[in-house]
């Protein structure tokens, strides 16, 4: 993972609220690791983390049966 630069840092924290919304909106939908992220830390919490633990342990028991 690249590490953040201060600069880097500075110029997200003067990004517009509408637009960081927007950003944060595409990248779920074209990542399931940002959008499980967002998922389980701002939207549903609690009940997202346990579907996606029980998703993990469902494609784990697949891998090792198959």
């Amino acid at each position: 993972m690249a590490r953040l630069s201060k600069e880097f840092k500075q110029a997200i924290q003067e990004i517009p609220v509408e637009e960081l919304q927007k950003l944060v909106i595409q990248l779920a939908s074209k990542n399931k690791e940002i959008y499980d992220f967002v998922n389980i830390h701002y939207v549903e919490n609690e009940d997202a983390e346990n579907e996606l633990f029980e998703e993990t342990k469902e494609k784990i028991r697949n891998e090792i049966l198959f």
